[in-house]
């Protein structure tokens, strides 16, 4: 996808504590937010979890990808 960024192990602050995605992509826009920063405080775009992909907005979870909507939820190895 264009004017992107990904990434592995990135550490999301939660209010239930702190997180690690096993990998994220994000807009180039949020990528200059958070790319130097440990424990995010802004959680991607898109972030992946031992095979699960999980969609978030401003608002939380997402049922599917706002940019993408026929991104699967799932990738099968």
């Amino acid at each position: 996808m264009p004017n992107g960024e990904s990434s592995v192990e990135t550490a999301i602050r939660t209010a239930k504590g702190t997180k690690v995605a096993d990998a994220i992509w994000c807009t180039a826009e949020r990528w200059a937010e958070i790319k130097d920063v440990y424990d995010v405080p802004v959680a991607a775009e898109m972030c992946a979890e031992e095979g699960q992909i999980t969609f978030y907005d401003a608002k939380g979870e997402r049922e599917a990808s706002q940019r993408v909507p026929s991104f699967p939820s799932r990738i099968e190895a």
